[in-house]
């Protein structure tokens, strides 16, 4: 499906265009990730201990860190890739220029495809470096639409749950500093998901159980993992052309958190890569959930599957 601001339209597109643009995207590199311009690579901040508390997910233990901008610099390697979708409502990650990865339902819910949804890239509170920038179309799966997955999220649905934004060409004129780093994108197959490969930072809403906690004393604040302890996956379902469209991480995450990146550096040093999208999560605490896979590992991702990859690539070309 495809909105372009004023009207919804449902697109075919064919399997080998896709491709071909894919192909042509790889030949040049575009599935990797880019730098803005001056950048250069900091050693990550030394990770402050992990709070252990029943507002957490896995396992009922919360290890995520508070990154702020007294702790991990404006422009860190992975957090001015990540953004604040819809004024808290959401999370989101730069995969082009112009291009932004998110959850199905922080785009597309009942009747509300017209809402003009707002981005703003590697916020820590009052301080937005590249401003606020809106969406002028946006892609999402047919079946998002076409099967109410919408209407109520059902688990099934899951597997449908990403979308594509696109940005004007000027969308970050405005700030001045220039166009901010995003990510590549890679499929990654159940075996190495096994491997503790990846991570998970976004932008939680305060004020709820499961939020993390300091929450409510600095909102509008990333947060995330380590980058020196990868999590585990499991609960691989759905394949689509043999690689699970849905997995689970032992992330810890909570309203908020939904369309940020599963991201790794695993395929190389021109990461960081996405490799999933936030979908949902199976239960909240998890302290009284009873089967031990789902508490350990409570957090869904919508999985990079080949034709993702291949229709990012394409809107790349299309839209450099």
């Amino acid at each position: 499906m495809y909105f372009d601001g004023a009207a919804e339209w449902e697109l075919e597109f064919r399997r080998s265009d896709v491709a071909s643009l894919a192909a042509v995207a790889q030949g040049l590199g575009l599935d990797q990730a880019a730098h803005p311009p001056g950048f250069s690579a900091k050693p990550p901040a030394a990770p402050p201990s992990p709070s252990a508390s029943t507002q957490g997910w896995s396992d009922g233990v919360d290890s995520r860190l508070l990154k702020t901008l007294a702790n991990y610099p404006r422009d860190h390697d992975i957090l001015m890739r990540i953004g604040e979708l819809n004024g808290g409502g959401c999370s989101a990650a730069l995969v082009g220029r112009r291009l932004v990865l998110t959850a199905a339902h922080c785009i597309a819910w009942a009747g509300e495809e017209g809402y003009e949804h707002t981005l703003r890239m590697r916020r820590s509170g009052g301080d937005s470096p590249w401003g606020t920038v809106t969406f002028n179309q946006y892609y999402w799966s047919y079946h998002w639409t076409a099967n109410d997955c919408q209407m109520g999220r059902p688990y099934e649905c899951w597997q449908h749950d990403w979308a594509l934004g696109v940005l004007s060409e000027e969308a970050w004129a405005a700030a001045g500093r220039g166009t901010p780093g995003w990510m590549g994108y890679q499929v990654s197959h159940q075996f190495n998901l096994m491997l503790a490969i990846s991570h998970n930072d976004g932008y939680p809403a305060c004020g709820f159980p499961d939020s993390p906690m300091g929450c409510m004393a600095d909102p509008n604040e990333a947060w995330g993992e380590s980058i020196f302890f990868g999590k585990t996956a499991t609960g691989f379902e759905f394949p689509h052309d043999g690689v699970p469209a849905l997995y689970r991480t032992s992330s810890d995450v909570s309203g908020g958190h939904s369309g940020s990146p599963n991201w790794t550096h695993h395929f190389g040093e021109n990461g960081p890569y996405a490799i999933g999208i936030l979908t949902a999560h199976r239960c909240d605490t998890c302290v009284n959930e009873q089967d031990p896979s789902i508490k350990s590992h409570p957090s869904a991702f919508r999985g990079m599957t080949p034709w993702l990859a291949e229709f990012i690539a394409a809107k790349r070309v299309q839209c450099p």
